[in-house]
């Protein structure tokens, strides 16, 4: 999984993932896990996939972080950005 990161959509991995047979209730509670304290993996995937698209598009800053991800879950009206992409 995590030499997959970023390399593989969202959609990619909840085929794999249902291909195996397992119930999507424990599908969700995998995706939703932090086990090592380091985010959910669908936090980590999302943070990973989110900072591959801004390197490929050029938008240089901080890196997005799982914990961002998740506060942005949490609440997306605080923690949504109002400037705009500098060219």
């Amino acid at each position: 999984m995590q030499k997959n990161m970023g390399k593989m959509g969202m959609g990619q991995l909840m085929d794999i993932l249902i291909s195996t047979g397992i119930d999507k209730p424990r599908i969700k509670f995998f995706l939703e896990a932090d086990a090592q304290g380091k985010g959910s993996i669908m936090d980590q995937i999302t943070a990973t996939l989110t900072n591959n698209l801004a390197e490929g598009i050029g938008v240089k800053g901080k890196d997005m972080t799982p914990d961002d991800v998740k506060k942005l879950r949490n609440n997306p009206t605080q923690a949504a950005s109002t400037k705009p992409i500098e060219s």
